[in-house]
């Protein structure tokens, strides 16, 4: 009888992804412009994310929306130069304004 194999959710890259599901779940906010930044940088960024980013970032999701934008908008400065430096990585990604208004769109009836 063959050994069972472990479940695509064990072991470390198994955790990996655990905790990155937990990120994107986490950046779902109330704003949809920051939803669509937070979780456009996530999906594009997720497999290339350093644990000290991935550390700010946490730190990042925990601040209330208005604090992230204006942090994302160059309006306040990070708390640490790792959040800095994640900021200006995320400020790359920042969703383009068409992408938003279809994302609306589609959210009314």
């Amino acid at each position: 009888m063959p050994s069972p194999q472990p479940s695509p959710t064990c072991g470390r890259g198994g955790e990996r992804d655990v905790q990155t599901d937990r990120l994107a779940w986490r950046c779902r906010r109330g704003l949809l412009e920051l939803d669509l930044w937070l979780g456009g940088f996530l999906s594009s960024s997720r497999a290339t994310l350093k644990p000290d980013e991935r550390n700010a970032f946490e730190r990042l999701l925990a601040m209330p929306d208005m604090q992230i934008m204006d942090m994302l908008q160059g309006l306040a400065q990070a708390e640490d130069a790792d959040m800095q430096s994640l900021i200006q990585r995320i400020q790359t990604t920042r969703p383009d304004q068409t992408e938003i208004h279809r994302n609306e769109q589609n959210s009314h009836p």
